[in-house]
């Protein structure tokens, strides 16, 4: 540990003996802190990373966490360019795929919107979107009629993540990562690539094009789940539609074992400042 992010934990009454390096070169230093002002905590290692050069991610209470037996400079290497819709054509056409195969099991109309959704090339992510909702393959309810949007936009002035409720009461896993970007906290930490979780170098990508566009930055990262904290949030339905289809793409779960419908995400992420990623 250099001295620098030494003196930093100190000043922060954080003793530099809770952590040690999980990495041979100290690219990744681990350590185990209080649950309790935790995002305070967070919060000034962020601020003070430009000195420190380390950036801070909470990674839970689990004692669990995945082996780094990747090189980052290696993942960074296969970061592809590109906007996000870009990035995601390739999962989206995957989804459109695997839903053609349960189209004729649904109601007549809802299987009209999904064939006229899925008859251009490649899929529309926001026409896509919408007859999957229509269709009610993800809600446990069926078929229902679209939710208005709320008149007003009621954000909470407490920030919540889920990885820290988790942690109530327990001790929190802290990683404090040496990058220049936070976006690329998942190549440094060998996030992503099981089942439907997108590959650590496109969850990079992804992330740095949502810095751009929202100044989001990614704060929890655990065995699998990723919350960013967004600074610059839709500001309009459409906006937040838009939002949605593409995180729905990124990650199906937060849409079907979540909000069941493309749209109550987009309610969801509208209000809040957090946006949260789970792959089962």
């Amino acid at each position: 540990m250099t001295d620098e992010l030494a003196q930093i934990l100190s000043a922060n009454s954080i003793s530099p003996d809770l952590f040690s390096a999980r990495t041979p070169d100290e690219s990744v230093i681990d350590g185990v802190v209080p649950c309790k002002g935790i995002l305070d905590l967070w919060a000034k290692l962020a601020k003070a990373a430009t000195e420190s050069k380390y950036y801070p991610i909470i990674r839970g209470a689990d004692d669990y966490l995945p082996e780094i037996e990747r090189d980052p400079a290696e993942i960074l290497s296969k970061v592809p360019a590109g906007s996000v819709r870009e990035l995601l054509l390739p999962r989206l056409r995957e989804r459109a795929s695997s839903i053609e195969g349960f189209i004729d099991e649904l109601p007549e109309r809802a299987k009209a919107e999904l064939k006229t959704a899925l008859s251009s090339d490649p899929p529309d992510f926001d026409v896509f979107g919408a007859a999957v909702d229509a269709s009610g393959m993800n809600s446990m309810s069926g078929r229902t009629s679209p939710q208005p949007w709320p008149e007003s936009r009621e954000t909470s002035k407490t920030v919540n993540f889920h990885t820290v409720r988790e942690c109530k009461g327990k001790p929190v896993r802290l990683s404090l990562v040496r990058l220049t970007k936070s976006y690329e906290a998942p190549a440094y930490l060998n996030f992503g690539g099981w089942n439907d979780c997108p590959a650590p170098e496109l969850q990079v990508a992804v992330l740095r094009e949502w810095r751009e566009t929202y100044n989001a930055r990614p704060i929890c990262l655990t065995g699998d789940v990723l919350e960013c904290y967004v600074q610059q949030p839709p500001e309009t339905e459409d906006a937040a539609m838009r939002l949605a289809a593409e995180q729905w793409i990124f990650c199906d779960d937060i849409v079907g074992q979540g909000t069941q419908t493309v749209r109550k995400l987009a309610m969801e992420i509208w209000k809040s400042r957090t946006w949260f990623f789970w792959w089962d």
